[in-house]
């Protein structure tokens, strides 16, 4: 559609959106929007629920579909001679998001909403290993944010997995789930998790156009360094650039681990996050694999402690399924 003005472009989108709210949903009511007092004004405006992305198994809820994006000039003024126009943008969208903080107006929320259709225009071909690594890391954390603020964390056990199975992203002609982001693209080369819902979860097969973008080498930093928003990650998510991003992601993992791996002495016993059980393949063949691993970050006494991990009995701290209300940008 070709329009003569911006004014004029803008009462087209507000008569489209108009058409298009009879449609549009809220997959819930978070803890934090309890009510229809509690909610943001216009939270049924924020989602798209899209048939023409769904499949037999999943209905998407498109976050970035209450703008249209007609053509690529502001995400082309986002080069750098450094990265791919699409990282530059991933970590701007981040950014945007992390500066939300707890109590933006609608003003702030709809900017950041707006500009998350730039990635519908982004080109991912021709992406390093690293700078994919990078820009779905970011893709993720984005996502996150955006729908814990206009939708809401799920409410109960049963809303998890149609949560973060449903609540999609359009980017560069394609749809990607949280679901998928996590187990199809970033954890695409590693073992699926210890775990009895192991077999729900989404891998691409090599028909699949989107497999074209999954990370062909394991990364097991990932398992310390996603965060899904639970009460178990931090508070705290960093934004990455493919220039640092292997002393980035060293960096987390060392904040990350020094937080919560607590070392009994007098028990002989080390305790790691949940996540090092449900992926353990991820680092090695035996539990104490992972310890090693975790060894690398750990520092002070905790370290001179574990320096013959093989005589710790392990355990793991309890996942935590509540979630951050909000979020701020860790420093690295």
């Amino acid at each position: 559609m070709c329009v003569t003005s911006s004014e004029i472009r803008e009462q087209w989108l507000d008569a489209l959106l108009l058409a298009m709210k009879s449609r549009s949903i809220t997959l819930h009511n978070s803890g934090t929007l309890k009510s229809e007092d509690e909610k943001i004004p216009g939270t049924d405006t924020y989602t798209y629920p899209s048939e023409k992305w769904s499949t037999d198994q999943t209905y998407r809820v498109i976050l970035n579909s209450r703008r249209l994006c007609f053509s690529p000039r502001e995400a082309m003024s986002l080069q750098s001679q450094d990265e791919p126009p699409a990282l530059v943008i991933g970590r701007k969208l981040l950014e945007l998001g992390l500066a939300l903080g707890q109590n933006p107006d609608k003003k702030e929320i709809l900017r950041f909403v707006d500009a998350t259709a730039q990635l519908k225009r982004v080109d991912l071909n021709g992406l390093t290993h690293d700078e994919r690594l990078t820009f779905f890391l970011n893709l993720y954390h984005t996502m996150i944010i955006h729908s814990f603020r206009v939708i809401g964390p799920p409410a109960s056990v049963l809303q998890r997995n149609s949560f973060y199975s449903s609540v999609s992203y359009e980017c560069g002609g394609f749809v990607y789930s949280l679901s998928e982001l996590e187990y199809s693209i970033l954890r695409a080369a590693m073992p699926p998790p210890n775990s009895f819902f192991s077999f729900l979860l989404p891998k691409y097969n090599v028909a699949d156009a989107k497999c074209k973008f999954a990370l062909k080498e394991p990364e097991p930093r990932i398992n310390f360094v996603l965060n899904t928003g639970t009460l178990s990650c931090p508070g705290e998510i960093p934004v990455f650039d493919s220039l640092h991003i292997h002393e980035q992601l060293d960096a987390v993992c060392s904040r990350v681990l020094n937080t919560v791996v607590d070392v009994n002495e007098t028990k002989q016993t080390i305790i790691l996050p949940k996540v090092c059980q449900w992926f353990k393949d991820d680092f090695g063949l035996t539990s104490h694999a992972c310890v090693l691993m975790v060894l690398r970050y750990l520092k002070n006494k905790r370290k001179t402690f574990l320096q013959n991990p093989n005589e710790f009995k392990i355990e793991y701290h309890d996942y935590i399924w509540e979630f951050h209300p909000s979020f701020t940008k860790m420093e690295l």
